[in-house]
């Protein structure tokens, strides 16, 4: 059997009024050589039945019990046949010619190990509501002295420290190679996607098309939404975790110490839990063992310590 050129993964739970639109706008892409991996995450409202009435023999149906958005893109790509790989959440939709630009891209440029784009905001209705691009706009906090920050370096790998430019796993073009290599994704609801590029990242280059191809939807059901306390401690558990070893990349010191030091100082200036980031990273660097994804079981009691604090201080 012929395997497909690119494989996209589509995790689906509970977008019955968008998953329609989501696969037909991978349907109509100019690549044709595709599969569609849909994993439904267990939806409880009428995904399934929606789901049938989709007629293509490029479509793949696997449904699951709720294991999270991660495991239902782990469990697709695991699945996937091509030596391409995409993700599109069930809520997102494609430009027409995402995969046809990400594909050329990352041919010409083999040593690439993700690629992605500029964004499209979308409301609930599909209006259109703004453009991320990359970290260039809509930081997620104010930056006062973006000059000082790693913003003003212009390279991928240190201004993602800053933020999650990428904004979603929508977002993410990657040769399977990229998968086998740095996945699978970790169990983190709130920042999965943010984990993966930064792993990506900190070893192999990627590459950004100033183009929004991907429409990102923006609605009351974003996971994002859900709960501050808990993505307030991935973050920071996050940020514990990569920031030493981004610090171990040989380059990162090849600019002066002088422009370093103010950057380390202000890239993060607008992230309120600095004492918690602090400690999560001598606890993981320091530990007689490796506690560190201990640390994101929900009954880990020094999780839940944690949790508490930021609750006390959001409230």
């Amino acid at each position: 059997m012929k395997h497909p050129l690119v494989s996209v993964i589509v995790p689906s739970y509970n977008h019955s009024q968008y998953i329609v639109s989501t696969i037909r706008s991978v349907l109509a892409q100019t690549i044709h050589d595709i599969e569609i991996i849909i994993v439904d995450d267990g939806s409880h409202d009428d995904t399934k039945y929606v789901l049938a009435s989709l007629a293509d023999t490029r479509i793949r149906l696997v449904w699951q019990s709720n294991r999270g958005a991660h495991a239902a893109i782990n469990r697709g790509l695991w699945l996937a046949r091509a030596p391409y790989c995409a993700i599109l959440n069930s809520d997102d939709t494609y430009h027409p010619q995402r995969l046809e630009q990400c594909l050329k891209i990352i041919q010409d440029n083999p040593d690439l190990g993700l690629v992605g784009s500029y964004l499209r905001l979308i409301d609930d209705n599909g209006k259109s509501i703004g453009e991320k691009h990359a970290y260039h706009n809509l930081d997620p906090w104010r930056i006062t002295h973006p000059q000082l920050t790693f913003k003003a370096e212009d390279d991928l790998r240190w201004a993602l420290l800053m933020q999650n430019y990428w904004a979603t796993t929508s977002n993410f073009f990657f040769p399977r190679e990229t998968f086998m290599s740095y996945g699978p994704f970790p169990p983190l609801r709130y920042t999965h996607d943010w984990y993966f590029a930064l792993t990506v990242l900190s070893q192999r280059p990627a590459h950004i098309i100033t183009t929004p191809l991907v429409s990102y939807r923006i609605h009351s059901g974003n996971t994002l939404k859900e709960n501050q306390a808990n993505i307030i401690f991935e973050t920071c558990w996050l940020l514990a975790t990569f920031i030493p070893r981004y610090m171990q990349i040989i380059d990162f010191w090849e600019t002066d110490i002088l422009q370093r030091f103010p950057q380390l100082v202000y890239s993060f200036q607008g992230f309120d839990f600095h004492d918690i980031v602090h400690a999560l990273s001598l606890t993981i660097q320091f530990a007689p063992h490796d506690i560190s994804f201990d640390l994101l079981r929900a009954n880990n009691s020094q999780r839940q310590a944690l949790i508490r604090l930021i609750m006390e201080r959001l409230n």
